[in-house]
Parts: structure tokens; C-alpha cells; sequence
């Protein structure tokens, strides 16, 4: 990537400043003239008022000296129009007359001018009269940028209370960050921003969200592989460094993407990454602008808070769902856990309702567990349930479930049934693979599992009542020989019955 390229194109303070004279006698603008070149300003001239009223737009001269008696169109009216105009409105206006009279005078201030110059000329009183009002626009100018500050700071933080309001409510991200583009773009000049996610194990944009540009951008950017040359984004994201690309059409780092912007008409773009405090790259923040330019001072302070503010609201995000995962996940195996997986038997059942399908619960418990924690220890124990998590998630299908549910039991959620032989062929499967040789560490353990089979609706048609009877097959299908399955019959809710009032009175 090529570093940072300053700005090249802001306004150098010490530039000689221009001075417009309007008169149409030779005479006069040559006298005018040669005295404001040796004073050091920059001199353009124009012989009568619609002559006056292009340069003044095109030139935006500092000042304006503006004879008053010209043919066609007088001082008064040019003036008029001047201050008419929102180009030229704020340039002070000198008339240069030899009318002495106190109403041409009046006129001349209601027309908008700010002083008069008597004819004939005394140099030194237009060199003072000049750079006073010079000195007087400068002041105003400065006044005006500062009270334009002040109120861009103050919507700065209105903004920044709001959207920070917005991430502790835990409002959706999406729009937490379409709030804070939303404020970046009223503060900024002209500049249209953008924030893409990273999909950082895959290495490329997973989602673009640039509200003020068309949906097809944010189409055109969702999967953009990064790199050290992708653009702005893709570079800075891969680079994890701010990437300033003042002129889109001539920078290397954009060969082969200046057609994701060219119907937009944008020039220039600053990127800015997304990192977390853990080192990891959530995205990038952009802002885009017509001009080609580097980005200002102040752009580069709303760049940065803006970062910082996406940041925030990314970080909470990955937090909650953080939290999230934990709560509805087991610790050791990151299978669903017991909450999960009745969420997800809840849908099953209300899905299979609306087709009329099957759905089959399958509860497992692992054979000879128990020797291996008693001869190997638990540490060892649990990797051999971690490897078994493992096996079971390459045993079904991604629309089926695997969960924990404690101790050396899972319970696997089957769906979309065809029948009762496909049925089996998963569960012959299942035991095949949980029979065979695990390689723990420096060592070769071999267990098994029995299976008990409950289906819905046959056996069960709610999530608790499936899961029972899932359960009390398994414990028919153990109790029949190991590595074995069963499928629950309404005999066994007998035989439950029966251990039950057994174990109550102490006969078992």
C-alpha cells in the first residue's frame, strides 16, 4: 500500500490576495492596477458589469473595487447582484466614484457596498482603505468558521450521546450504525459514508451497509476478498491501517474496483479499520467524496469518532451474542445444551406439525464412560467426549441437532424423516462411528453408546414428553445389551411406572 498522502490541495494562506477592479476608463484601471501589483496583490480586471459579474464568480476575488458610472449596467446595479448572488455575496465591495453627493453615497451602501474611493486616486488612502476591509472579511471569515465549529461540536456530541444511548438499549446494530452514518454525513462536507463487516475467517466483506448510496453498492461490496491492493476498505481491513485514496481514477490500490463506484460518481476515499481490543478486524469505516481531495482536519476527526463509535457498537454486539452462544451452549463440547435444544425441538415439532412429517429424538448414552474417568482420570475423560462431540456432528445432517445433556448422555434431534429404514440406517451409523477406536492424546480408547428412539407424534408431541421417552429406550436398549438401540413402545412406560413406585418403597 502507498502511505498516506497528505493533503495537497488546501488553500495556502500565503497566496497574494485578489483584487477585482471594475472600470471601464484605461486610464483608471491602469492607475489602479500598477499601484495593487506593487503592493503585492494579485490584480483582475474587467471593463464593464456583465464582464464584472463572470469574473467575480469564476475568480472569487478577495475584494472588489467597482466604478460606479459605467455604460449598460451601473455600479449600483453590479453590486446589487453580487450581493444577490450566494457566490459573491460575502466579497466587500469598494465604489470608486468622483460624485460627491450624499444620496449616490446612500445608494451606494443599500446596494450592499461597504466603502467609497474618491476620484481622484491617493494611493495610500486605497492601499489602507483595501487592506482594512481585507483585514475586516478575514475576521469575519474567521468568526463565521468558528461559530460553524461550535455548532458542528455541539451536534457532534448531541450525536454522540444519542447513538451511545442507542448501543446501551441494545437497539440492532444495523441500526445503531445507520444513526451514526446518518450523523457523519450531516457534519461532514459532502462526504457519503459507508461501514462494511468482515467475515475475518473467510477473509472477505460479509455485509455493506451505505445508506445514501443504492442498494446495488452494498450488493456489489458484500463478499469483496481483501487484500493489500482491493481498495480502500479491503486494504485497510487487510493492512489493519488507515487507507487515504485521495483520487480513485489514478491509485493503484483501486485497478480492478473503480466500477464498484463509477456510477456513483465519487473521487476520493478514506478508510478507516474496525479493530477490536483483542486485535480482531470487525470491519471498516468509510467516508467517500465527489472531489478529489485528501481529507481535511476535521474530516479526519469524524473519521476517527466515528470509528471509535461503530466500534463500540460492534464490540457490544459480538458480546451479547458472546453471552448468548454461552448460555445455550455446553462448555466442554460447544454442543446445544439442554435450553437449546428444546428451542430447536419446539421449531421441529411445530415445522413437522405444518407438513405432517416426522421427527425423531434420539437419546445416547455413552457405554463404558465411567472406566475411562476411573482409570484415566477426568481431564482425559473429557477430551474422549469432546472427540465423541466431534464424531456425532460428522454423523448427521446440518438440519439435524447434536447436544449435551449432561455428563456422558447427548440427544440428537433428526428431521425431515423419510421413514423408519432411513430411520435406522443414521442410527446404525451412529454407533459404528461412536464404536470405534478414539485416539486421545497417547491413547486408544474404545467405547460404545446405547440409543433409545422416540418419534413425533407417535410417541410424543411435545418436547419434554419426546424427550422421556427417548430416555426410557435407552435405558431398554442398555439394559438389553450394550451398543445397542430401541425404539420406545407403550410397554415401557409400564415397566417406568413399576422401577418408580419400586425405588419409592426401597425394593431397587
Amino acid at each position: 500500500m502507498m502511505a498516506e498522502t497528505e493533503p495537497g490541495l488546501q488553500l495556502d494562506r500565503t497566496e497574494r490576495q485578489t483584487i477585482l477592479v471594475v472600470d471601464d476608463m484605461p486610464t483608471n484601471l491602469e492607475l489602479i492596477f500598477d499601484c495593487l501589483e506593487a503592493e503585492g496583490f494579485r490584480v483582475v480586471i474587467a471593463i464593464d458589469g456583465e464582464e464584472a459579474l463572470q469574473r467575480a464568480r469564476l475568480v472569487q476575488p478577495d475584494l472588489i473595487l467597482l466604478d460606479v458610472m459605467m455604460p449598460d449596467m451601473d455600479g449600483f446595479e453590479v453590486c446589487s447582484r453580487l450581493k444577490g448572488d450566494t457566490q459573491t455575496s460575502d466579497i466587500p465591495v469598494l465604489f470608486m466614484t468622483s460624485l460627491t453627493d450624499t444620496h449616490e453615497k446612500v445608494r451606494g451602501f443599500k446596494a450592499g457596498g461597504v466603502d467609497y474611493i474618491c476620484k481622484p486616486f491617493q494611493v495610500d488612502e486605497v492601499i489602507i482603505r483595501i487592506n482594512t476591509h481585507l483585514s475586516l472579511r478575514q475576521v469575519r471569515q474567521e468568526l463565521a468558521l468558528h461559530n460553524s465549529q461550535l455548532r458542528a461540536e455541539t451536534t457532534l456530541r448531541a450525536g454522540q450521546t444519542r447513538i451511545l444511548e442507542m448501543i446501551a438499549t441494545n437497539m440492532p446494530v444495523s441500526q445503531v450504525l445507520s444513526g451514526l452514518i446518518e450523523l457523519i454525513e450531516t457534519l461532514s462536507d459532502g462526504s457519503i459514508v459507508s461501514v462494511c463487516l468482515l467475515d475475518d475467517e473467510a477473509g472477505y466483506v460479509e455485509s455493506c451497509l451505505a445508506p445514501s448510496l443504492p442498494d446495488t453498492y452494498e450488493q456489489a461490496m458484500a463478499g469483496l476478498k481483501i487484500g493489500p491492493k482491493a481498495g480502500s476498505c479491503g486494504s485497510a481491513m487487510y493492512l489493519c491501517r488507515p487507507v487515504i485514496v485521495p483520487d480513485l481514477k489514478v491509485d493503484p490500490l483501486w485497478d480492478g474496483y473503480r466500477q464498484l463506484v463509477a456510477p456513483y460518481k465519487l473521487s476520493a476515499c478514506w478508510s478507516m479499520p474496525l479493530i477490536s481490543a483483542d486485535g480482531n478486524v470487525l470491519g471498516s469505516l468509510a467516508m467517500y467524496h465527489p472531489d478529489v481531495r485528501s481529507p481535511s482536519a476535521e474530516d479526519r476527526r469524524l473519521i476517527e469518532t466515528a470509528a471509535h463509535l461503530a466500534l463500540i457498537a460492534l464490540e457490544r454486539e459480538q458480546n451479547l451474542r458472546r453471552i448468548d452462544h454461552m448460555a445455550r451452549h455446553d462448555a466442554l463440547t460447544d454442543l446445544p445444551n439442554r435450553t437449546l435444544l428444546k428451542e430447536r425441538l419446539h421449531q421441529a415439532i411445530a415445522n413437522a406439525r405444518r407438513h405432517r412429517s416426522t421427527v425423531a429424538v434420539l437419546f445416547l448414552d455413552l457405554d463404558g464412560f465411567k472406566q475411562v474417568n476411573d482409570s484415566l482420570g477426568h481431564a482425559m475423560g473429557d477430551l474422549l467426549l469432546q472427540a465423541v462431540a466431534n464424531k456425532l456432528r460428522h454423523c448427521v445432517r446440518e438440519v439435524d441437532v447434536v447436544a449435551r445433556w449432561g455428563g456422558d448422555e447427548f440427544v440428537i434431534l433428526l428431521q425431515e424423516i423419510v421413514d423408519r429404514s432411513s430411520l435406522i440406517r443414521i442410527v446404525e451409523n451412529i454407533l459404528a462411528n461412536v464404536g470405534s477406536v478414539f485416539q486421545v492424546e497417547r491413547h486408544r480408547i474404545r467405547v460404545g453408546c446405547s440409543i433409545g428412539i422416540s418419534q413425533y407424534p407417535a410417541d410424543g408431541v411435545d418436547p419434554d414428553s419426546l424427550l422421556r421417552t427417548a430416555d426410557l429406550a435407552m435405558y431398554e436398549a442398555k439394559s438389553c445389551g450394550r451398543g445397542s438401540f430401541r425404539f420406545f413402545c407403550p410397554q415401557l412406560k409400564d415397566v417406568s411406572g413399576s422401577r418408580a413406585q419400586a425405588s419409592l418403597a426401597g425394593e431397587v
